[in-house]
């Protein structure tokens, strides 16, 4: 670590902002045979399991009328219980319809790392929390149903 701190900024350290691993070919390696990939889906899919390109807005209106939390709430700095959950849905249900991570920190105000993190968040909650679960199932019908 002290001997990068000399280097300041380089272009390769910001992959892992975009779910890159940071390191040398050796080390992405092993990591990736340690921990496995995770790959992310690339486009979503509609009712009928046929593909449908992400929308942004339609997400964020499902998250808005489900949550009844706005916009600016979940997509601001607000800590607030139904903020965090509705930011952690957006996410997540993001992340299902083939949203990039990328493309949801920009719509969040949050790095993508952040969205990793929430989008991880709230699949734990889908096991262990009824409420989260069922928030959930409404903000994909919500969604899928346009």
């Amino acid at each position: 670590m002290n001997a990068g701190m000399k280097l300041r900024d380089q272009e390769e350290f910001y992959l892992a902002d975009e779910g890159g691993i940071l390191g040398d070919e050796n080390f992405v390696d092993a990591t990736i045979h340690r921990i496995g990939a995770s790959p992310r889906p690339v486009s979503g899919s509609d009712e009928n399991g046929g593909h449908a390109e992400f929308s942004a807005e339609r997400l964020i209106e499902a998250v808005e009328k489900v949550c009844r939390v706005s916009r600016r709430e979940f997509c601001g700095s607000g800590k607030a219980r139904s903020v965090v959950t509705a930011k952690e849905l957006f996410m997540l249900i993001g992340c299902e319809a083939g949203a990039s991570p990328r493309l949801l920190a920009d719509i969040a105000g949050i790095s993508p790392s952040a969205v990793s993190r929430r989008y991880d968040a709230a699949r734990l909650k889908l096991d262990t929390k009824r409420e989260v679960s069922k928030l959930a199932a409404s903000v994909r019908k919500c969604y899928w149903q346009r």
